[in-house]
């Protein structure tokens, strides 16, 4: 803000108070590239937490997958399987 801005407004009510604190052109310019540094900051780490949900969504997907493949996989050998059984029965010291 211009400095002159705080006297022009300094008499009229405002429902808050303006403070000047003077600054100089070096702490201005330490602000300004403290302000760049977070804007191209944020811009290359907010593709980093979205590609580890992607992650953590393709893993996920993929162990469901992978599950499901080995126990249909079981259960259809067990269902095609040309094994029969028989139950044999003898009495004591009986041989069949």
């Amino acid at each position: 803000m211009p400095d002159n801005f705080w006297e022009e407004n300094s008499g009229e009510n405002f429902p808050f108070q303006f403070r000047h604190k003077p600054s100089t052109e070096a702490h201005r310019n330490a602000n300004w590239s403290s302000i760049e540094n977070r804007i191209t900051g944020q811009q290359l780490r907010s593709i980093y937490p979205m590609l580890k949900h992607i992650l953590i969504a393709a893993s996920f997907f993929l162990l469901v997958a992978l599950t499901y493949f080995f126990v249909n996989q079981n259960v259809n050998q067990n269902l095609h399987s040309t094994e029969q059984y028989a139950i044999v029965q003898t009495g004591f010291g009986e041989m069949k």
